[in-house]
């Protein structure tokens, strides 16, 4: 009885003894594998663009995080970067002289519409003034010359002088068509008040123009008469070519001074047009939209550049051991052409 169950004790414990054996077996099978792939990890580096390799970090050398294992030759990238960065200021100081520009400019339009829009004002005035001398006199100048009428200011007025039926009937319908124009001109100027603005005044002028006109035909018509009758030397006669010569000298005189203030307001308008229109402000601000783009093309052109310059440098990206890319059978020597994305060395982890 004794000796079985000693013979059960030891099968016990030889099964024991067997399971754990096999458990051990595999834990440390298992951990060994994992070691060695621990041990195993590589990474491949490349360089992210093609050049010429300038510098290369041996095998077997440990490097930390941030290392640089390898480098390109980068004078054409740091040249390439150099000029960017010059181009990018050239158009920087470009702008900022075309904001200086606009700036000065637009003050300058600001100071000469103000100086324009007084100038304008003036002379619109001034043509104000104008139009009432001028409708005054040239009323007063038709009234020398109704000497030469009967009943001058009806609807009916007589020739008093000699002169054929024909001549006689368009003298005294001018005289008609003469009221109406004075009637008109003193009208229209009469309208003119403190309110009125320049482009007011000059409607004016353009219609007290034409009534000018009208009486400026009348008192040629006139004077045509007189040239007939020059030689009856009476004192009407004289009379008549007194009144007629000084009736047309107030006519014209009027309409002389007219042209000229009315010039005076329109070269102000035209002026003032053009200063609140701000044709050089605006060619400025179209050269600054362009000037914009051109320092944005610069500053992508230096970001390029400052890429290209950094990714001449290869860094470790963790710490390890270097080693021979699996896929070379050793390290690219120096002056080597590189491709992008092919590797160049390995780094090991975990050595």
């Amino acid at each position: 009885m004794l000796f079985r169950l000693k013979l059960v004790v030891f099968f016990a414990l030889g099964v024991i003894v067997g399971f754990l054996l096999a458990f051990g077996r595999v834990h440390w099978a298992a951990y060994l594998q994992s070691f060695s792939a621990t041990a195993s990890s590589r990474t491949d580096l490349a360089f992210p663009v093609s050049g010429t390799l300038a510098f290369i970090m041996p095998t077997g050398k440990k490097v930390a995080t941030g290392d640089i294992v390898a480098e390109l030759t980068d004078r054409d990238a740091s040249s390439a970067l150099v000029a960017a960065q010059s181009a990018l200021t050239v158009e920087k100081a470009k702008q900022t002289e075309i904001a200086t520009l606009i700036a000065n400019q637009q003050m300058l339009t600001r100071q000469a519409k103000n100086h324009i829009q007084i100038t304008l004002i003036a002379d619109s005035r001034r043509l104000a003034g104008t139009l009432a001398v001028a409708s005054s006199s040239v009323s007063s100048a038709i009234t020398k010359s109704d000497a030469l009428f009967a009943d001058a200011t009806s609807s009916n007025p007589q020739l008093l002088v000699s002169a054929d039926k024909l001549s006689a009937a368009a003298a005294e319908s001018g005289r008609v068509a003469v009221s109406a124009s004075i009637g008109h001109l003193v009208l229209i100027v009469g309208s003119i008040s403190a309110s009125s603005t320049p482009a007011d005044v000059l409607t004016v002028a353009t219609g007290a123009s034409a009534d000018l006109a009208e009486i400026q035909l009348f008192l040629e018509s006139l004077n045509f008469l007189q040239k007939e009758n020059s030689g009856t030397a009476t004192s009407s006669g004289l009379l008549w070519t007194s009144n007629l010569a000084s009736a047309q000298a107030s006519v014209s005189g009027a309409i002389q001074s007219i042209f000229t203030d009315e010039g005076k307001v329109v070269v102000d308008q035209a002026a003032l047009e053009s200063a609140i229109g701000g044709v050089s402000v605006t060619q400025l601000l179209a050269e600054d939209v362009a000037e914009q783009k051109l320092v944005a093309a610069a500053q992508v052109a230096v970001s390029n550049a400052s890429s290209t310059l950094a990714a001449s440098v290869l860094r470790a990206p963790m710490s390890g051991t270097l080693a021979v890319p699996a896929t070379l059978s050793a390290l690219p020597t120096i002056g080597k052409i590189i491709i992008a994305n092919q590797p160049v060395i390995s780094l090991e982890s975990g050595q």
